[in-house]
């Protein structure tokens, strides 16, 4: 698999940093030259795949996790990150939210949320509405998640859409991502993660990405 390649490429003492949970002095399995930030957003349309991923938090106390949102387009063996967002939001905000989404793109979005605390109550509505919901249940360690991914990102195939006037969200996004796993969030890489790992094997035929 593309996994297992990269895994042997990796210097014997890199691979055990993606086998465990590593202790790197730069806190980083994606390295910032891997992500492309582009201006212009790819054009939407039918051939591609409009993703709201959604990884929620199970609480909304000033200490807890937040809640991440990414908003993808998978076309053509790439990704494009057009939209992230975080917060400590309620059920209800985060169902406001999701209804935002769909007043804006329609109904041709697809949600993918993680089947956790307040996403297990937005995959029932979602679906109560006919909308295009898959439900993510995750079996392994978040790292072990990502690094899977490493493939795809390390190829260059993620790009981030930064708009003048409209991309406050991402330097905090690349922060995330390339201090991964040792900063002090990564609600918005697993939001991310989850994004990808549904939508490569739809987008590049030569994908062994594993699948929940």
């Amino acid at each position: 698999t593309d996994f297992t390649k990269f895994m042997l490429a990796l210097k014997p003492g890199s691979r055990s940093q993606y086998q465990q949970r590593p202790e790197m002095p730069e806190g980083s399995l994606i390295k910032r030259k891997w992500i492309n930030v582009i201006e212009q957003a790819p054009q939407i349309d039918a051939n591609g795949y409009l993703i709201v991923s959604i990884d929620a938090a199970a609480s909304t106390s000033d200490t807890a996790d937040y809640t991440a949102i990414t908003l993808l387009y998978a076309k053509d063996t790439k990704h494009y990150v057009l939209h992230t967002e975080r917060g400590r939001w309620d059920y209800e905000t985060l169902k406001n939210k999701a209804d935002a989404y769909v007043r804006k793109y329609g109904i041709r979005v697809t949600f993918i949320v993680e089947n956790a605390s307040a996403g297990t109550s937005l995959i029932y509505y979602l679906r109560s509405k006919r909308l295009r919901c898959f439900h993510d249940t995750p079996k392994e360690d978040k790292v072990v998640r990502v690094a899977r991914q490493l493939p795809t990102i390390a190829s260059g195939r993620l790009f981030i859409v930064s708009r003048a006037g409209q991309n406050g969200w991402v330097e905090p996004l690349i922060s995330e991502l390339v201090n991964f796993p040792n900063g002090r969030f990564d609600d918005q890489v697993d939001s991310l993660v989850q994004a990808i790992r549904w939508a490569e094997p739809k987008i590049n035929s030569q994908s062994k990405i594993y699948l929940y």
